[in-house]
């Protein structure tokens, strides 16, 4: 704990994962039907695309880039020929699912996080798997001499910085 005492504002981070999941190129929610016809969506209609948004922020309101988890296969298409042409102040993966994974967790640190580390830091993280893996701790100590900190389980949506005052305002504007 005496680590975390002597930390300076400016090297506290709080990162938030794959909030919101995104939802682009669905169907409408609501049809207009004619009466006595059917309301029923054809199944090629029922798809949307999804992408994961990640958050950081320092202590001293600083916004470290955003990363981008994009729904496709890695190493695919998307990945070899479009990601080139997205903007290149945020970083961006491809994942199956557009979740967080190690792999993802790992793009997330060297190409994002390292970048804006300039000395020891804490990192605020939830319980994930990835974000709390020993391969995790060892390369965020080694690589960037940082500490990750995870916050107690179930406590996310009370504790997690962005969580509580960013996404929470967000969802529900995406809501109406």
């Amino acid at each position: 704990m005496k680590f975390h005492a002597s930390v300076l504002n400016d090297n506290q981070f709080s990162q938030q994962h794959a909030i919101p999941r995104v939802y682009f190129d669905m169907p409408p929610g609501k049809t207009l039907v004619e009466v006595r016809k059917s309301s029923k969506v054809d199944k090629k209609n029922k798809h949307s695309e999804r992408i994961s948004v990640v958050l950081t922020v320092r202590a001293d309101g600083f916004k470290l880039p955003l990363l981008f988890i994009i729904k496709g296969q890695p190493g695919g298409l998307l990945e070899k020929t479009e990601l080139s042409s997205y903007d290149p102040t945020h970083v961006y993966a491809v994942q199956a699912n557009a979740w967080m994974d190690e792999r993802v967790w790992n793009i997330y640190l060297e190409r994002l996080f390292a970048q804006h580390v300039q000395d020891a830091s804490v990192l605020l993280v939830d319980n994930l798997e990835c974000h709390v893996s020993e391969g995790s701790y060892d390369k965020t100590a080694e690589a960037m001499f940082s500490v990750i900190e995870p916050l107690p389980q179930n406590s996310t949506s009370r504790c997690q910085p962005l969580d509580v005052g960013v996404m929470g305002p967000f969802k529900a504007m995406l809501k109406t």
